[in-house]
């Protein structure tokens, strides 16, 4: 992926975090990772690690994701967009999908076509 923002010059609007780094981002005690409120595209990659909502580093991602941004630049609007990548997207439980869109969007009040997730995942 690095090397594919690099060809087209956006690495130098990019920052990479791992999976371990993100309580890095919401400390913000290192130049190297911008506060929360800066970032505006949040690309997951190995999304099916973030299924547990229980787990420290899914809660920390989803303060992240769900934290407005600071400016509206050139996007409208203050939310962040979210894209979940996986190569492995099956989940064991239907849970597993609905924690994951958790990360970006309300249970109850959800951006998305189905605005009450937790009435749909209930059966």
């Amino acid at each position: 992926m690095k090397s594919t923002f690099s060809q087209f010059g956006l690495d130098k609007h990019v920052r990479y975090i791992s999976n371990g780094s993100l309580h890095k981002i919401i400390e913000h005690k290192n130049d190297d990772y911008w506060p929360k409120e800066d970032y505006d595209l949040i690309l997951v990659d190995e999304a099916h690690k973030f299924r547990n909502h229980k787990a420290q580093m899914f809660q920390q991602l989803q303060l992240i994701c769900k934290t407005p941004r600071a400016v509206e630049g050139n996007v409208l609007g203050l939310r962040k967009k979210v894209i979940l990548i996986s190569a492995t997207p099956l989940n064991n439980r239907p849970e597993d999908i609905y924690y994951q869109l958790q990360l970006f969007t309300d249970a109850r009040k959800s951006t998305l076509p189905v605005t009450n997730l937790q009435g749909f995942f209930a059966p």
